[in-house]
């Protein structure tokens, strides 16, 4: 699928944060289309996560169907764009399905949006596990305690898109939650350089409003557990145990 502009993408492990990335896309001029849910996440693409997903993480992904899906839905979604401008969408599924999307959007840029893995194992958000958890984690997660099989989604998911991620060299661009928390101005910047696009003018200070940090609620135990399986991986996204 050959576009004259390519897209660009914006994806995550669901609660890390992508929202005000994809309120600054826009504020910068990517069309990322509608409707969208109250995260801005691209409601016309969900039906590619949810039917595609599972099987490609279980090896045992219909190619034919998962291009004709995205071909359909990308119409839809695009229908009201001008195809000069800059586009693309927001839907954290996209990081699930990064290698399918890379080859089959040529010139296909990435953003990796991750938090930090301990904050994540206690994010209200159980959705990513609901919808991808038994391909992900396996069909036992539901006998973990939560934060646990919550922990190792993050871990493996976003570990694979960092993976491939280098495959794609400067077409890929990763940010982490609490970078643009300390630092929006910088952050901003660094993702306008990625997409030769300028800055858009505003207060993104007052735009990005932290979360405060969960994982010191973690019960201590628990928490050891946890960073002794995601440890190397926290490690690797530049978070420190």
């Amino acid at each position: 699928m050959n576009f004259p502009v390519p897209p660009v993408v914006v994806g995550a492990v669901g609660g890390s944060g992508t929202r005000v990335v994809g309120g600054w896309l826009r504020e910068a001029g990517v069309q990322l289309g509608g409707p969208a849910n109250q995260a801005g996440d691209a409601l016309r693409l969900r039906p590619l996560f949810l039917s595609h997903v599972v099987p490609y993480w279980r090896e045992a992904l219909d190619a034919d169907a998962f291009r004709r899906d995205l071909g359909r839905l990308l119409a839809d979604h695009r229908r009201s764009m001008d195809p000069s401008r800059p586009w693309g969408w927001k839907n954290p599924g996209s990081l699930y399905l990064l290698p399918l999307l890379d080859r089959a959007l040529p010139g296909m840029r990435f953003i990796h949006v991750v938090r930090h893995g301990l904050d994540m194992a206690l994010s209200d958000n159980r959705n990513p596990l609901r919808k991808y958890g038994d391909a992900v984690v396996g069909s036992g997660w539901r006998d973990l305690p939560p934060p646990l099989a919550a922990a190792r989604l993050w871990a493996r998911a976003n570990a694979r898109a960092a993976d491939y991620g280098r495959a794609m060299g400067r077409r890929y661009h990763r940010l982490r939650y609490e970078d643009l928390c300390d630092d929006p101005g910088r952050v901003f910047g660094e993702l306008a350089a990625f997409l030769d696009l300028p800055a858009p003018a505003g207060d993104w200070d007052a735009l990005v409003r932290p979360a405060p940090p969960r994982r010191h609620a973690l019960d201590p135990a628990l928490r050891r557990r946890i960073e002794g399986e995601i440890g190397p991986v926290l490690e690797r996204f530049g978070y420190r145990c």
